[in-house]
């Protein structure tokens, strides 16, 4: 995959990956933090310390590319996580408040395994889009987390069904942002039939995420904001996302 490829790559590698091993919000004991919360992550057992954390992808221009691809992110959502790969055979990505001592001045942490990473960087022109897609989602849960959206989110539901929804919302008007930047056209009837591959039907799981066709939607709704609107803050779009979903789930209600 070349430098290009990633950073040009388009929506519909997005719409079939955005956080593939998400469980939620999940609490991370024991990290030396008493506010430090797991926002989004693979289920598993291990805590955010207990992963071999590097710096680098061990590729120099896969490096510069997710380093270009997270300066382009952070001009959306106005907060610079750290980011770090880890080594270890588990594939999982996720989000966490956690500051690690090489950068304690971050708003928290995102942490990318780079098994999950190669796996998704080789299906070929689309991988560094499922990269990006998974980048701009853990993204949106660490602004969820700083703006007073999470908390608020996981109170309207049993599940972190409207937090996952919510991200996804701000992760398509990102790449609709990503799509006007690059010049690339997209087709939206094809992004949004991949979108039926996430989602789940685990309605009283508190990991469930919402159905692909709510993923779908919402994804669908973030990325045709931009298209109306591209000129509106992160703050203005989470604020348009909460309003879809109250919308969209609380009609009856004043």
């Amino acid at each position: 995959m070349d430098r290009r490829h990633f950073l040009n790559a388009t929506f519909a590698g997005i719409a079939t990956s955005v956080c593939p091993h998400c469980v939620g919000a999940a609490n991370a004991q024991g990290l030396g933090y008493v506010d430090e919360e797991l926002l989004c992550g693979a289920a598993s057992s291990l805590k955010a310390s207990q992963y071999t954390r590097v710096l680098t992808t061990g590729n120099r221009n896969l490096d510069n590319a997710l380093a270009s691809e997270m300066k382009k992110q952070q001009q959306l959502y106005i907060l610079k996580p750290a980011f770090y790969i880890f080594t270890d055979l588990i594939k999982n990505a996720f989000a966490t408040t956690r500051k690690f001592p090489e950068y304690p001045a971050s708003d928290g942490s995102i942490v990318y395994g780079i098994e999950l990473m190669k796996e998704q960087l080789a299906r070929g022109y689309w991988g560094g889009a499922v990269v990006a897609g998974v980048l701009a989602h853990e993204y949106g849960h660490i602004f969820q987390y700083r703006s007073g959206y999470f908390r608020k989110l996981r109170k309207m539901h049993k599940t972190v069904k409207f937090v996952e929804l919510h991200a996804d919302y701000l992760s398509g008007y990102y790449i609709g942002r990503k799509y006007k930047e690059s010049g690339e056209r997209v087709n939206v009837r094809t992004v949004a039939s991949a979108t039926y591959d996430i989602g789940d039907y685990s309605y009283n799981s508190p990991q469930h995420h919402g159905t692909p066709i709510e993923r779908t939607i919402m994804l669908k709704a973030g990325f045709d904001l931009h298209n109306l609107n591209p000129r509106l803050n992160i703050n203005q779009v989470a604020a348009q996302a909460f309003s879809t979903i109250k919308k969209l789930y609380f009609k009856n209600q004043g």
